[in-house]
């Protein structure tokens, strides 16, 4: 399962790379409906869901052995990333794996450029 999973390029590519697995994106409801498009045309419906979903506080599916959840972590507070944290590991399967990706600063906190601005987005942006 993809948290905030976007466009749902992760799961798309997971697909069509292991014709074996079954993914699904959560997303909010505007976003699902542009996911289930590129789903769709990139062939693996069969493979590849989108589900409406806010995954601070909507319940989780609890059957997943991998979930992704990537860039969407300066969003929200420290508390609602630990809530979802514990979500996700309640809702894997034992011996699954929840793999959080994002972008960091240098330690000087200046670069590189593309984490920083995001960052700095954010921050005006709130």
């Amino acid at each position: 399962m993809d948290l905030g999973g976007g466009s749902g390029c992760y799961c798309i590519v997971a697909a069509r790379s292991y014709p074996g697995i079954s993914a699904v994106v959560l997303d909010i409801a505007p976003v699902v409906t542009v996911t289930r498009e590129y789903i769709e045309r990139n062939g693996v419906a069969q493979q590849v869901s989108a589900q409406k979903c806010d995954f601070t506080t909507d319940a989780l599916p609890e059957d997943a052995d991998v979930a992704i959840m990537a860039s969407n972590l300066p969003q929200y507070a420290r508390d609602v990333v630990a809530g979802v944290v514990r979500k996700v590991y309640d809702a894997l399967l034992p011996g699954g794996a929840f793999h959080l990706l994002g972008e960091m600063l240098d330690a000087d906190g200046c670069g590189p450029l593309a984490p920083a601005l995001r960052g700095l987005s954010e921050a005006v942006n709130q």
